[in-house]
């Protein structure tokens, strides 16, 4: 569905179960909100997690994802022994472009746990 080039996206998700850090729900959304002005989409946790894999499985590139939730789902960063090797960075190798406006990049990472429960993973410093 989005395998074409130049996709705009803005990841930013409603739900007050999502984990934010730096970023607040407020910010988040009128962020969003005014780069939909400019075309974005706005995509929630699991449909950023999809259009990733499949952008990166068709060598998709000139693609744009805005993070308005300044916590990056763990399926998409999720190699701490080899950071090139997750989802998020091979989408940035293929030449596509990460605009993180929080603290620093995919330190923070959301996992869930169940339907409708999120936990936030700091990679360790030891």
């Amino acid at each position: 569905m989005y395998a074409r080039s130049s996709n705009k996206f803005v990841y930013f998700d409603e739900n007050e179960k999502v984990p934010r850090r730096w970023i607040d729900k407020d910010t988040g959304s009128k962020l969003a909100n005014s780069l939909n002005k400019f075309g974005y989409i706005t995509v929630n946790y699991d449909k950023l997690i999809s259009i990733v894999k499949e952008l990166v499985s068709s060598n998709s590139s000139n693609n744009v994802i805005v993070f308005a939730n300044d916590v990056v789902p763990q399926e998409l960063f999720d190699d701490n022994f080899d950071p090139m090797n997750s989802l998020i960075m091979r989408f940035i190798a293929n030449g596509n472009i990460v605009v993180w406006i929080g603290d620093i990049p995919f330190w923070a990472r959301s996992r869930r746990q169940g339907l409708n429960n999120y936990v936030v993973e700091l990679p360790s410093t030891t």
